[in-house]
C-alpha cells in the first residue's frame, strides 16, 4: 500500500515536474528574438571596436598635444626650453606607432617623433658657442627615418610601393585602393624630404636611401591618370604640427624674405620701408637696415652670407653689410620701381629688374 502511493506520489511529481519544464521552456521560446540577440551581438562587438580605437589613438593625441604645448611654452628670452614635455611627446609618438592600425597613421607617428627627437636631443647637447647641436639632433631624425620607415616596420608602405611599380599588371592593380597607396607614397615622400632639409642642411651624406619607395613615388607623380600633382620640393625643417617661430616687428606688409646659405638666419622686406634680420632658431630680430623710402619688394643675401641687396619702390637697388646693418651703397639706373633682383654666385655681380 505504501508502495503504491510512492509511485502514485512519484508519478505525480514527475508529471509536475515535467508540466513545470513545459512551461518555462514555452515561455522562453516566446521570449527568444534571434534578430535582437544578434543586433545586440553586434552592437557589443561594435562597442569594443569603437573602445579600442579610442584606447589606438589616445597616444597619439597625447603626442600631438605636447608637441603644441611644447611649442607654445618659451622663457624671457624666447627660447624653447621644455624638454620634458618633449620627451613625453616622443614617448607617446612610439606607442602610437606600436598600436594604431592605419599605415597612415603610423606614417603620421613617424613625422610626431622625427620632430620630437630633433628638438629634443639638439637642445640636450650644445656646441663650444653654446648654441643647441643640431647637427646631432639631425642624426637622431635621420636615423629615426631609417628604422621606422623599414619593410619590417612598415611592410603595408613597402607593399604600396610595390603595387605601384607593377604597371604591366593593371588587372591586378585595378583592384587595390590607389588612392590610399599612393597618399602612403606622398606622404612617406614629405617626411623624408623634410628631413633631408633640416638644418644643418649641408649634415646630409648619413641620410637614409629608400631607393624602392622613392621610385613608387616617381612613378605615382608622372601617371598620367590620377597622379599626386607633382613630386615635392623641399619644404623646409617645420615639419610638425606647430610652428617653430614666428616673426614679428614690421609695420606693415612684407613682400619678401630670403634665407642665408647656413640656415640659421633670414631677412625680410616690408611696405614699411624697412628690412630686418632674423634669428630663425627663437624668432628674435637682430637687427634692422633702413635706409629706402619705399616698399621693399625683393631682397637676397650673398652666399657668404656677409652682404644683401634689395630693390625697392623708390627706383633704388642697395647694398648691405649685414654685420653692421649699415647701407654699403646704393645702385641708380632704374627711373620706375624695382620688382626683382639676384646676385651671382661669386658675389661680384648683381642684375635687378
Amino acid at each position: 500500500m505504501a508502495d503504491a502511493a510512492c509511485g502514485v506520489i512519484a508519478a505525480g511529481a514527475n508529471a509536475f515536474v515535467d508540466k513545470a519544464k513545459s512551461q518555462i521552456l514555452a515561455k522562453a521560446k516566446g521570449q527568444y528574438n534571434e534578430a535582437e540577440i544578434r543586433n545586440k551581438v553586434l552592437s557589443d562587438i561594435q562597442k569594443i571596436r569603437d573602445d579600442t580605437a579610442v584606447l589606438r589613438n589616445a597616444d597619439y593625441k597625447t603626442a600631438r598635444n605636447a608637441l603644441k604645448h611644447w611649442s607654445e611654452s618659451r622663457d624671457d628670452m624666447g627660447n624653447f626650453m621644455d624638454l620634458d614635455t618633449l620627451r613625453i611627446a616622443s614617448d607617446r609618438s612610439q606607442s602610437a606607432f606600436n598600436t594604431v592600425c592605419d599605415p597612415l597613421h603610423k606614417i603620421e607617428s613617424v613625422k610626431l617623433l622625427v620632430y620630437a627627437e630633433y628638438h629634443r636631443v639638439a637642445m640636450s647637447c650644445e656646441t663650444e658657442d653654446g648654441s643647441p647641436d643640431w647637427i646631432r639632433g639631425k642624426k637622431k631624425a635621420q636615423k629615426i627615418l631609417e628604422q621606422y620607415f623599414s619593410e619590417e616596420q612598415l611592410p603595408e608602405l613597402h607593399k604600396a610601393a610595390k603595387e605601384e611599380l607593377k604597371g604591366a599588371n593593371h588587372f591586378t592593380r585595378a583592384f587595390r585602393d590607389k588612392k590610399k597607396r599612393r597618399e602612403m607614397l606622398l606622404n612617406f615622400n614629405l617626411l623624408e624630404r623634410s628631413v633631408f632639409t633640416l638644418h644643418p642642411l649641408d649634415e646630409t651624406f648619413n641620410h637614409p636611401k629608400f631607393p624602392t619607395l622613392e621610385k613608387a613615388v616617381v612613378h605615382a607623380c608622372q601617371s598620367k591618370t590620377d597622379g599626386m600633382m607633382m613630386l615635392p620640393a623641399a619644404i623646409g625643417h617645420t615639419i610638425g604640427p606647430a610652428v617653430r617661430a614666428t616673426f614679428s616687428g614690421h609695420s606693415d606688409a612684407v613682400y619678401c624674405c630670403a634665407v642665408y646659405a647656413d640656415g640659421t638666419r633670414a631677412i625680410s622686406g616690408s611696405d614699411d620701408n624697412t628690412l630686418r634680420v632674423w634669428n630663425l632658431f627663437n624668432g628674435e630680430e637682430i637687427r634692422t637696415l633702413i635706409g629706402h623710402f619705399g616698399r621693399v619688394n625683393c631682397c637676397t643675401v650673398f652666399c657668404d652670407g656677409t652682404r644683401a641687396i634689395s630693390v625697392s619702390d623708390d627706383w633704388s637697388q642697395k647694398v648691405w653689410d649685414l654685420f653692421t646693418g649699415n647701407e654699403v651703397y646704393s645702385l641708380g639706373g632704374h627711373c620706375v620701381p624695382v620688382l626683382c633682383c639676384a646676385v651671382y654666385a661669386n658675389g661680384t655681380r648683381a642684375i635687378s629688374g
